[in-house]
């Protein structure tokens, strides 16, 4: 799901498109996304080259995650947040 919403950041996707309906990633979208992602990453890297000095001697956390470029930062949280909350299903499971 983090990826889903990556690329949703990137550009317009239709969600029924990309996954069926036990919400997996059908193949041929699942490489288009990833297409997306590396692009992404690809055309960053020169914003990743001027902060690089930040990013290797931060002077705080807060400007650590300044100097990552603003798709990888949504990339994260969208991971974390998704790690969270298939946590908090399972737990919701076994207490039933």
């Amino acid at each position: 799901m983090f990826l889903l919403k990556t690329v949703l950041c990137l550009r317009k996707v239709n969600i029924t498109e990309i996954m069926n309906i036990s919400n997996e990633f059908i193949l041929d979208t699942s490489e288009e996304m990833e297409k997306a992602f590396e692009t992404a990453v690809w055309k960053s890297k020169n914003e990743i080259r001027e902060k690089k000095q930040q990013l290797e001697n931060p002077n705080s956390l807060e400007n650590y995650c300044n100097s990552f470029p603003i798709f990888l930062l949504k990339f994260f949280d969208g991971f974390i947040i998704t790690l969270e909350n298939m946590k908090h299903n399972i737990l919701n499971k076994k207490r039933k």
